[in-house]
Parts: C-alpha cells; structure tokens; sequence
C-alpha cells in the first residue's frame, strides 16, 4: 500500500509540474502522452521482474 501511495503523490507532483513548465495545451496534452508510455513500460517491467523473482525463490 505504501508504495500505491507514493505513485500517487509522484503522480500528482508531475502533473502540477507539466502544468507550471508547458506553454500550450497541445505541448501539455503531448507530455501528458508521454507519461502514459513511459508508465504502461514500467508496469511492464515490474511485471517482469515480479515474474522472474517468482520463478526464482518458487
């Protein structure tokens, strides 16, 4: 549960962030965009490696 909550105060601190740095709505909607990928990756990976260590201590 920890670790739900600190990707949510990630989460919130990166969008206030966009919203303070971009110059445009088209900029904010690409970076927006651009976060959505970077995360779907990283859920990949962490199911990969939540496998692997599965694998391996099983």
């Amino acid at each position: 549960m920890k670790n739900k909550k600190f990707n949510i105060k990630a989460e919130l601190e990166l969008t206030t962030w966009l919203l303070g740095v971009v110059n445009s709505e088209e900029e904010y909607n690409y970076l927006l965009e651009e976060k959505a990928r970077l995360s779907s990756l990283v859920s990949v990976l962490h199911s990969i490696h939540n496998k692997f260590i599965e694998r391996r201590y099983c």
